[in-house]
């Protein structure tokens, strides 16, 4: 049976409004408040707790009306009591199973079989309620959505095993089994065992799979360890469940041990040595079973005090020691929980784990209240039991917030003096201030890949790494600049002077962190009259602008250079080609090119100034230069474009080609003669 749903229970938070039927009419709105940022935030409607009156169910969270009529079941006074009825089944099965293992032919009944079928069909219509029924995750929200309570339920609250447990597989036993003569004792019987009193193996058989019950009840003994008892202390709690599982294993032991000795089929078994089995005053009549039970269950409480039974064949006291070695640890237990209850009144770590209890638990009912996400409920909680692990319940104020003053400037001194030490500008300084600044450091405790801040956040804060490591984010946290482990310290510039932070840091492993706060230090200059640190300070605030000017001037420098040197290779290209180009000034074509004209010498010395100036660079504005020439050659003109503008002509020899270079962004073309630059 699962336990008790918190559902279940009035005024559960954040019950959402289901949605309303479509039929009705929309109600009007409600007026407006006068001030929205102050209107009240409702409060959580609380459960229904009657049959009478059940909240309206959404067809988006219930697909059926079987479902709809789970979650109404669910979600009523009337699912209450069908938990207590699931509770009770438990406990039957819980006290008749070990007898039915036992004392088979007296509980292999048709009474008592239709009684338990009963109750498996309780059990399997549990399963499809609470397959449905709505719960509360671990922040409070209320989970309505049917396929996501299925998955939970199966998944994640071990619903298969209850499954599993509620599944009639002993029918397939009772099916196969021949119940003509069966449990009928031979008249001529002198001693008690399976056989002599005629128990089919597939009775027997029935007997063992009823134990599938007890996946059933898993969920149900994990609610009982950890319910609280109204009015008991957790000690006296703690013993009072102790020992009635031992009881409870106790009564399983003995159902296990009849059965082992019932089918030993040995006049000298443990059952006949005892005379419980027959009853010597009365051939062929078997002892009552209340006075066999009693018998055998006393016998189990002493082995479990380390009494021996008086076993004679070697299975049994085999048996025996495998039951010795179960009583040694339930008695530790119990000697344990005896232990705790007599130390627990005024144990400080008791009181210090019930303090922290308490915090968790209205530390959780106020993210809940105040409607926190999911994860950051989650993250809070975590940081809380972290840092309650790892100091153990206390902090450097209840350990020494009582103590003298001077004893507390040594406590400090002895933390932090070495860490002020190693800090920029307040390292510097005497040790009177440092011992100030001693005094007001803290220790904080991260848990792993938590922010301790972000990118453009206030600073406020220098951290100092005592254990573990960061990494430093940049550019919105997609890239890890570098990490810094024990020993480093970062987020100093917030000192100095109010800043934002210029990147992210998380942490990498579980941190311990010294942290110095800017209001901190301003007290302690204030207080102190340190006129100097303050001057100190504002020339470390000065020179800090400083760097970080001359960095971002070095920056834009080498932008520029990186530019300039861009530009001297497109320009070298450009001086490459004109070299490749000069000579020649195009393709002999005939005897006509034997030898230039001289029309064709000046236009070519155009071409040559026009490609120089090119080199050089571009002018302010755009210039043109034209050459031309005649001769006989088949003169044509040569254009020349600048990255400026700038277009040159010239004529140039006769003759058919092309040359295409590209450097940078410049494009050179020579097609019959002519040269072209983009």
């Amino acid at each position: 049976m699962p336990r008790p749903r918190d559902d279940s229970r009035p005024n559960s938070p954040r019950q959402p409004t289901p949605s309303p039927p479509p039929s009705p009419p929309p109600s009007p709105p409600p007026p407006p408040a006068a001030d929205p940022a102050a209107a009240p935030v409702p409060a959580p409607a609380p459960a229904p707790t009657s049959l009478t009156a059940p909240p309206p169910i959404s067809t988006a969270t219930a697909a059926t009306s079987a479902t709809a009529a789970a979650v109404q079941l669910s979600r009523s006074r009337l699912g209450r009591v069908w938990d207590a009825l699931i509770t009770a089944i438990h406990v039957y099965n819980l006290i008749l199973i070990p007898l039915a293992i036992g004392w088979t032919c007296y509980f292999a009944t048709p009474g008592w079989a239709l009684l338990g079928y009963a109750m498996d069909a309780c059990l399997l219509a549990n399963v499809g309620i609470t397959a449905a029924r709505p719960f509360l995750d671990e922040f409070g929200n209320l989970v309505t959505h049917v396929p996501t309570i299925r998955a939970h339920y199966f998944y994640k609250a071990r619903g298969f095993y209850e499954l599993f447990g509620a599944l009639p597989f002993d029918l397939i036993a009772w099916y196969f089994c021949n119940l003509d003569g069966a449990c009928v004792l031979d008249p001529n019987a002198t001693y008690l065992s399976h056989k002599t009193q005629n128990l089919p193996d597939m009775l027997f058989l029935w007997a063992i799979l009823r134990a599938t019950r007890f996946f059933t009840m898993i969920n149900t003994t994990a609610w009982f360890y950890s319910a609280e008892v109204p009015g008991i202390d957790v000690g006296m709690a703690r013993l009072l469940k102790s020992t009635l599982v031992f009881l409870v294993l106790a009564h399983l032991d003995g159902g296990c041990f009849w059965a082992f000795c019932y089918h030993e089929n040995d006049p000298d078994s443990w059952i006949n040595a005892m005379q419980i089995g027959l009853d010597p005053n009365n051939p062929g009549q078997l002892v009552p079973f209340w006075d066999q039970f009693m018998t055998n269950f006393g016998n189990v409480y002493q082995v479990m005090f380390f009494q021996f039974r008086d076993a004679a064949s070697a299975p049994e006291q085999i048996y025996v020691l495998i039951e010795l070695l179960f009583g040694i640890v339930i008695n530790g237990i119990i000697i344990g929980d005896i232990s705790d209850l007599i130390t627990a009144p005024g144990s400080d770590q008791d009181a210090k784990h019930k303090k922290h209890n308490f915090r968790m638990q209205h530390l959780a009912q106020y993210l809940q209240h105040k409607l926190f996400p999911p994860e950051l409920q989650r993250r809070v909680l975590q940081h809380a039991e972290f840092e309650f692990l790892r100091q153990h319940g206390m902090d450097e104020e209840e350990l020494f917030g009582k103590l003298p003053k001077s004893l507390r400037v040594d406590i400090s001194e002895f933390l932090y003096l070495d860490i002020v030490a190693q800090l920029p500008v307040l390292g510097a300084c005497d040790r009177a201030f440092q011992s100030a600044i001693a005094r007001v450091m803290r220790t904080v405790l991260i848990h792993a890949d938590s922010y301790i801040f972000r990118e453009h956040d206030e600073g406020a804060e220098m951290y100092y790494i005592q254990a573990g490591c960061v990494e430093v984010l940049v550019h919105g946290g997609k890239r890890v600049a570098g990490q810094l482990k024990a020993g480093r310290y970062f987020g100093e510039g917030a000192l100095f002077e109010t800043c934002r932070r210029t990147a992210s840091v998380r942490t990498c492993t579980e941190t311990e962190l010294v942290v110095l706060a800017k209001s901190d230090l301003d007290a302690v200059i204030s207080a102190g009259a340190f006129h100097d640190v303050a001057t100190r300070l504002a020339e470390a605030a000065a020179e800090r602008k400083r760097a970080v000017a001359a960095r971002r001037d070095a920056a834009v420098r080498k932008r520029l250079a990186d530019e300039r040197r861009r530009v001297d290779e497109q320009r070298a290209a450009i001086e490459m080609m004109r070299m490749r180009l000069e000579p020649g000034g195009g393709t002999r074509r005939g005897s006509a090119a034997t030898a230039r004209t001289a029309g064709g010498g000046a236009g070519m010395a155009a071409w040559r100034a026009s490609i120089t100036s090119l080199v050089q660079g571009p002018k302010e504005g755009g210039t043109k230069a034209r050459g031309s020439g005649g001769g006989g050659g088949a003169g044509s003109s040569a254009t020349g474009t600048g990255t400026a503008g700038r277009t040159v002509r010239g004529p140039a020899a006769a003759g058919n080609g092309t040359i295409a270079s590209r450097t940078g962004g410049q494009h050179l073309t020579s097609k019959r003669g002519s040269v072209a630059g983009a």
